[in-house]
């Protein structure tokens, strides 16, 4: 049985112009639950399991398992099996990810603009996604340059200008 936010996205999603069908996808993609917070640590490079149980400590391995096998079947996540004494898996951002990567760039860079000169009120929802990642609401980084691990990256950085009163 569905819940009744997840019958109104739906519906929402219904709502759209055939067209825009592919954008429905890709809301859904990027919505799920830890699939931001993954794709923006694969930007850094190529990560096993283990670093992402370690940075994310209330990711489950469930939830990471389905996360990484989604983004594998829509092509922006590859995943290297490497044989060597025992089993070593990777995992890394296709070209097709890279570019979701920039793509979520351009929207950062686009809301932080548009954040600048409305000063926009944080949604609920998104609340949620910041306490799974364990980040303080107005601190919230995405800045691949200055990951958990020290690896560099392209920079993507969502910080929030506003005060709290």
């Amino acid at each position: 049985m569905e819940s009744t936010e997840t019958y109104r996205q739906s519906q929402a999603l219904n709502t759209l112009p055939a067209e825009w069908e592919s954008l429905g996808l890709m809301i859904r993609i990027v919505s799920a639950r830890w699939m931001l917070a993954i794709i923006h640590q694969l930007a850094g490079g190529a990560k096993r399991p283990s670093y992402f149980y370690k940075i994310f400590p209330n990711l489950s391995a469930k939830t990471l398992t389905v996360r990484l096998r989604e983004l594998e079947e829509y092509q922006l996540v590859r995943r290297e099996a490497i044989y060597q004494r025992r089993l070593k898996v990777e995992y890394e951002l296709t070209e097709k990810g890279q570019d979701l990567f920039a793509l979520l760039q351009s929207l950062v860079e686009f809301g932080k603009e548009l954040n600048s000169e409305v000063r926009l009120e944080p949604i609920d929802s998104d609340s949620s996604a910041i306490e799974q990642a364990n980040v303080a609401p107005n601190s919230v980084s995405l800045d691949s340059s200055e990951s958990v691990n020290g690896t560099s990256g392209d920079s993507l950085e969502c910080s929030s200008p506003r005060t709290e009163e």
